[in-house]
């Protein structure tokens, strides 16, 4: 698809009436080649704002090719930058909605996302987007917020988790619950289950929401028969070794990393 602008015609359209600009005819008969800025003139290369607006019509098809669909707001959820990494600008999409993996297209993956109004929203992504409960460190051991669908990679565990804040009531995604911790973070945690047993991370464990200490939480409405994958509680530093520390001394302590 090609686009004009209207700054485009204008430019040709004044060149004409001055005579500055030669005509189809006068170019070939006197071998001159157009200079580029008059390539820019003419109209033959769209503006950035038409790729833009084609790029994201093609997306919204691809969506309403799938069975069914839903608002979600990913973090950091805008147009990707020149480095490929996502703009700070919000923005709506309408994604295919989906329960597991195999609803989605190949290539796509179900993930919950946060939607709008504080909603979450599980939809059809690239497997770029990890959910609450999946590690969050990069190659070179850095907590990375990108990385994860709600945009907080959460400082716990010996590899981070990816996590979100439900500070002052905000929801959290389906199969988590809202940590309070003893350190004054209030963070979803993901529930442990057979699918999710919380074995990744030598620092995490299936804890209960009852627990004392910095890393110790409770759960908002309580949960009593259910736990959350979370800091390891520990009463020696042999069930940290060799990846974490148990801390604080002399008190309620858990897994940190090193």
């Amino acid at each position: 698809m090609s686009a004009v602008s209207p700054a485009a015609d204008a430019g040709v359209a004044a060149s004409a009436a001055d005579g500055s600009g030669d005509r189809p005819s006068d170019v070939a008969r006197d071998g001159r080649d157009a200079a580029p800025s008059d390539v820019a003139r003419d109209g033959r290369d769209a503006a950035p704002s038409d790729v833009a607006r084609d790029a994201e019509a093609a997306a919204s098809d691809a969506g309403r090719a799938d069975a069914g669909g839903a608002d979600a707001a990913p973090s950091g959820d805008g147009p990707a930058d020149e480095a490929g990494a996502p703009s700070a600008t919000p923005a709506a999409l309408c994604l295919a909605a989906c329960s597991d993996d195999a609803q989605c297209a190949t290539g796509l993956v179900c993930r919950a996302l946060p939607g709008i109004a504080g909603s979450w929203a599980s939809v059809c992504v690239p497997p770029y987007f990890r959910s609450v409960g999946d590690s969050c460190r990069d190659a070179r051991g850095r907590l990375d917020d990108g990385l994860c669908a709600a945009g907080l990679c959460a400082d716990l565990g010996a590899v981070g988790l990816c996590s979100a804040s439900c500070a002052a009531g905000n929801a959290c995604p389906p199969g988590a619950a809202c940590a309070t911790f003893g350190d004054g973070r209030a963070l979803c945690l993901a529930s442990c289950s057979t699918r999710a047993p919380c074995t990744r991370d030598p620092l995490l464990a299936c804890q209960p929401g009852t627990g004392a200490g910095p890393l110790g939480f409770s759960i908002s409405p309580p949960a009593p028969m259910i736990t959350f994958c979370a800091p390891r509680s520990c009463a020696s530093q042999a069930e940290c070794a060799p990846a974490g520390t148990c801390k604080p001394k002399g008190a309620v302590a858990h897994c940190v990393a090193n």
